[in-house]
This record gives C-alpha cells, structure tokens and sequence, in this order.
C-alpha cells in the first residue's frame, strides 16, 4: 500500500482519516466518504487499506505470507510437543521396567543368599544357623513394594556409598 501512494498522498489520506475521529457524526461520515474517494483515485478501497495496515506497521512487505509461515511454525511447534510428550511416556515407561527387573534381580539375590546360608547351616554338622555372624547383617525390607510405586535412590557420583 505505502509504494502504491506517494508520500504526499499518503499525508492528505492521513489528514482525511484523522477527521473520522470526530465527534459530531456527519464530519466522521463525510471525512470516510473522503477517504474512499480519493483511494478510489489510485485504485484502492478502505479494505486494501485495513489489509495494508498491518503490514505497514510491522514493516512487513508480505503479511499474508507471514501470517502463513506463523501458522505453519505453530503447527509444527505442537507436532513437537506431542513428539515430546510420546518420547518422555516412552521413557518413564522403560525407566519403570528397568526398575521393577532391578527389584526382580534383588529379590532373587536375597532368596540365593538365603538358601545358599541354610544350604551351609545344614551341611555342617552341629552348627547353629543362629551362630553365623552374617545373620547379625540388615537387610533390606522388601515386604509391601508390590503395594505402591517404587523410586529409585541415585546416588551422586562424589558420595562414597558407605
């Protein structure tokens, strides 16, 4: 719109539209019927100039055509996010398995120990499963796990496990 009407013009087109802010009614009237004529002179209507504005206020030669491209942007913006969405279900769902066969392997470990330790307690003549100085080691509760969700403990890499 701005390289279709020379500055001049566009300074009385801004002048006659000033004057469609008036207060008394037939003003307002007679100054749009103006302003159509005389963008009628260079082959303009007012919606060429709504559709002008826009752009000329952002400095933007193709607005529709940005319009466009924003649209397109948002699109894959929320393509994006579902991608996101799907890939962290997708992990939290194998970090859930990995945990569970953790907790499968340890279970099984302490079942092996316990029966590697009545398996001794029973080869050896005379002796007192009670004597065995590992009995006195804690253990790790694993009664009631199946009952509630199940977290991990990480551990930083500068802690000492102790």
């Amino acid at each position: 719109m701005s390289a279709a009407l020379p500055p001049e013009r566009l300074a009385r087109l801004a002048k006659l539209l000033a004057r469609c802010d008036s207060a008394a009614d037939g003003e307002a009237l007679a100054a749009v019927r103006a302003a159509r004529s005389f963008l009628a002179q260079d082959g303009l209507s007012l919606a060429d100039l709504a559709r002008a504005w826009p752009a000329a206020r952002h400095g933007v030669d193709d607005y529709a055509g940005l319009v466009a491209r924003l649209d397109q942007l948002a699109a894959r913006v929320a393509e994006l996010k579902s991608d996101l969405a799907a890939e962290r279900a997708g992990r939290e769902t194998l970090f859930a398995a990995a945990v569970a066969e953790l907790l499968a392997q340890e279970r099984a470990l302490i079942t092996l120990e316990q029966r590697l330790r009545h398996a001794d307690a029973a080869d050896t003549p005379g002796s007192d499963p009670g004597s065995d100085p590992t009995d006195d080691q804690p253990r790790l509760p694993l009664d009631g796990l199946e009952d509630g969700p199940c977290q991990p403990v990480l551990f930083d890499g500068d802690d000492p496990l102790v």
